[in-house]
């Protein structure tokens, strides 16, 4: 367990009342990862949303010739690993410390518990993961067309 108040400073969770985020923090952990460690891979059971109080990661996909791309750069205050709480639970992009960094990971399968019991604090949360989802959507349409210089 960690202290919640370490919580707010995580944008998605920022806004919620100290009763949720001490739900958050009685299933959560912290970790320090150095830099160039793998914090789970492509395709891996995905058992853990990550939330980085520290550094910075990138999350790398899988392309042909056993090469890896570089799609996002999570930054302090990031979210990360979501796959931990939507079907079906494979994480689908690798991610990677560009810097020597601190987590808090959540466990997803207690999380996803919290939100059966709790179903006020579950849609909250999951308005905050859309969110997130919906920016990354745009984001990856945008590096599509200028891929394709459009």
């Amino acid at each position: 367990m960690i202290d919640y108040k370490e919580l707010t400073k995580i944008e998605i969770l920022a806004s919620m009342p100290p009763e949720d985020l001490i739900l958050i923090a009685e299933i959560s952990t912290e970790e320090n990862f150095k830099s160039d460690d793998i914090v789970f891979a492509e395709d891996a059971s995905a058992n853990k949303l990550y939330l980085l109080k520290e550094g910075r990661i990138g999350i790398f996909m899988e392309i042909p010739a056993n090469r890896k791309m570089l799609i996002e750069k999570v930054e302090s205050g990031g979210v990360f690993g979501w796959s931990s709480i939507i079907p079906p639970y494979k994480y689908s992009s690798t991610a990677q410390c560009i810097e020597d960094s601190k987590v808090v990971s959540v466990d997803g399968k207690r999380l996803k518990g919290l939100f059966l019991k709790n179903c006020r604090f579950g849609y909250i949360f999951m308005e905050h993961i859309a969110d997130i989802m919906s920016l990354k959507l745009k984001l990856t349409r945008l590096q599509f067309m200028h891929l394709m210089k459009w």
